[in-house]
């Protein structure tokens, strides 16, 4: 046995640790909930009670109403309730809300004379009881400031028993006055930004005399849950996409992965039931899984391509292979879809190192980059959905991507995850997968497949 040198011990810790950062990459988001509740009092003859606070609030109030010679009338008395809880996960929230009131008024009487029992000259007087309860809360989702801007979708229903609920996403009230909220919002994060949904519940009851009593009760639930936006249906993520491109009916085996009813990446078929995409694609994406779909076809809108159900997914999430997908700088962004049913056409060849990159940059060999997405036409991004391919070289290699920067042509508005092709003596072999791009499309960058051969190799089906 041979005990390793103090240099290559600290070498193998910094590994493990250079690792262990790197599969914990912290949320695009986190969620932060602030319950504020407070109730008021008022009753007659007393100092009012004015409490403040995020936990459930509770309290009573009674009157000093005293009259003379005699016993008379009632003290006025009030009460009240607030309270705000929530539920939080990763990714979503459930609020319930309920704010209560009680106003009893009151009454009294002065007396010109008193005789035993007697009041002689009597006024009578009337007192009231207020109380105002509020049970509100803040949810507040703070965006990672080292994630790139993304779209995300938020979903708000909110019910409540009282008109008077206000629902304000960044100080537009989204309730309106209405006891029944549905909505489905896009946002723009960008780094280090934050939003605010404010939630409110109030109550107030009044009363004066000796008659009556006013009471009133209130309750709300609000559940809001965030999802990433498909990317390529979404127009302020623009990257990656093809600029320059020119509508193809060829690449059969290149498809659009649908989420729902809108466009979200590029993939190729690799097996019969196996779809080669990139990682960030799916990171993120796993709870919207079933919503998943695989299109084949050159155009998104013809019917006569059918979709094929995505069911599972895998991508580099252990160290301990030599491979860990970092969501931040993009590393290791090669992923799997499996689909439900068998795919029916012929699987992509993966590239395996030859001709190496050192000779495809060496000598400008093109390349031909194929997705679907957006084009551009008079700076505006429209015709989504077509599938699209055009040709450049690379000329930059990485440890495990490449890069290319060729203007007038990129990738970097809408199609993550669609391969590049190599293409020689009729021979069509894919060398990478699309993954990202600078915010100007100068700069595109590729994941390579030949460095995951053996990642690869035992998890096609």
């Amino acid at each position: 046995m041979t005990v390793p040198n103090l240099a290559s011990s600290m070498l193998i810790a910094l590994l493990a640790f250079s690792a262990s950062v790197q599969a914990a990459a912290p949320p695009p988001f986190t969620i932060e909930v602030l319950p504020d509740n407070d109730i008021s009092l008022q009753a007659f003859g007393v100092l009012p009670k004015v409490l403040q606070g995020a936990t459930e609030l509770s309290a009573n109030l009674l009157g000093d109403e005293s009259s003379g010679c005699v016993e008379y009338g009632r003290k006025s008395y009030t009460s009240a309730q607030a309270n705000a809880q929530s539920s939080v996960t990763d990714s979503s929230v459930t609020l319930a809300l309920t704010s209560s009131s009680f106003s009893r008024g009151g009454s009294y009487r002065t007396c010109m004379s008193c005789l035993p029992g007697i009041c002689l000259g009597v006024l009578g007087h009337d007192t009231s009881a207020q109380a105002s309860a509020r049970s509100s809360a803040t949810i507040t989702l703070h965006f990672n400031p080292d994630y790139p801007k993304a779209d995300y979708i938020v979903d708000i229903a909110g019910t409540s028993s009282n008109a008077a609920f206000k629902l304000l996403l960044n100080g537009t009230d989204l309730a309106q006055g209405k006891g029944l909220v549905s909505h489905s919002l896009t946002l723009t994060a960008e780094p280090g930004s934050s939003t605010q949904l404010f939630v409110e519940l109030p109550t107030t009851t009044r009363n004066e005399g000796e008659c009556c009593e006013q009471r009133t009760g209130n309750s709300a639930r609000v559940d809001v849950r965030i999802r990433k936006a498909p990317i390529l249906a979404s127009k302020s993520l623009l990257k990656p996409y093809i600029v320059g491109g020119k509508q193809t009916h060829a690449y059969k085996n290149v498809g659009a992965i649908m989420l729902g009813e809108s466009l979200h990446c590029t993939g190729t078929v690799l097996g019969k039931r196996t779809i080669l995409t990139a990682a960030h694609c799916i990171s993120g994406y796993e709870e919207q899984l079933t919503d998943m779909t695989f299109k084949l076809g050159s155009n998104l809108h013809d019917p006569a391509f059918e979709r094929v159900k995505v069911i599972d997914f895998d991508l580099p999430r252990d160290s301990a292979t030599g491979y860990s997908f970092n969501p931040i700088t993009l590393e290791d962004d090669i992923a799997l879809l499996y689909t439900q049913e068998d795919l029916t056409v012929t699987p992509v060849r993966l590239h395996n190192g030859k001709p190496n990159w050192e000779q495809l940059v060496d000598q400008r060999v093109s390349l031909t980059f194929v997705g679907f997405g957006f084009d551009v036409v008079d700076n505006d991004k429209v015709a989504e959905g077509i599938k699209r391919a055009a040709s450049w070289w690379v000329n930059d290699i990485e440890n495990r991507r490449v890069a290319f920067s060729v203007k007038g042509k990129n990738t970097c508005k809408g199609d993550s995850g669609g391969p590049a092709f190599l293409i020689e003596n009729s021979s069509i072999v894919q060398v990478a997968i699309t993954s990202g791009g600078d915010d100007a499309c100068e700069t595109g960058y590729q994941t390579r497949v030949d460095a995951f051969q053996g990642w690869l190799a035992s998890r096609v089906r």
